[in-house]
């Protein structure tokens, strides 16, 4: 039906060969950040640069069973692994977030799904396996209005406007599609 240039796992990070149901859009989503990711990248680049997380629009949180906070960059000791325990990073939507502007949820048990990217360039290479095991898709406005066509409310206006409001919006699909990846 659609013919759409995707970006998959890099090598040690390949996308999982799996069939399930999507079952949701989210536009404007957060990033919750994977703590492989976080442990690995994150926390070194704020080593290396205290300004990292502003910059990427990066908030910190302790989850605990009597809620979630935020935690100050300034109060955590980057140096040591052992302060990082019990925080969780997530990025805020907008323009320089990972997952773009929507993601598609097929729940299942590797946590991958389809999602946008800040980062089109990638796109234009000849091999294109540059991600942490999920499938970044190239035209994410063409998607969302396929996956999307029989709910008369997102017409093309509403699916840009809800891609770039900055507010997360999940929408549930009335119908399952089924994702097979091969």
């Amino acid at each position: 039906v659609l013919d759409i240039r995707a970006i998959v796992g890099r090598a040690g990070d390949e996308t999982p060969v799996l069939s399930e149901d999507m079952t949701t859009v989210v536009f404007s989503p957060y990033w919750n950040i994977p703590d492989t990711i976080a442990e690995n990248e994150t926390a070194p680049a704020v080593a290396r640069d205290p300004n990292y997380l502003a910059r990427q629009g990066i908030e910190i949180l302790r989850v605990s069973s009597s809620g979630t906070q935020t935690v100050n960059a300034s109060d955590v000791d980057w140096d040591n692994p052992e302060s990082l325990k019990g925080l969780a990073f997530r990025q805020r939507p907008g323009s320089s977030n990972a997952l773009g502007h929507v993601k598609f949820l097929f729940p299942n048990e590797y946590n991958v799904y389809l999602h946008d990217t800040p980062a089109d360039a990638l796109f234009a290479k000849p091999g294109r396996a540059f991600s942490h095991r999920c499938i970044r898709v190239e035209e994410r406005e063409t998607l969302a209005k396929y996956v999307l066509k029989d709910y008369p409310e997102w017409d093309d206006e509403s699916i840009f406007a809800a891609m770039r409001s900055g507010v997360e919006k999940h929408v549930k699909l009335k119908m399952k599609i089924p994702v097979h990846i091969t």
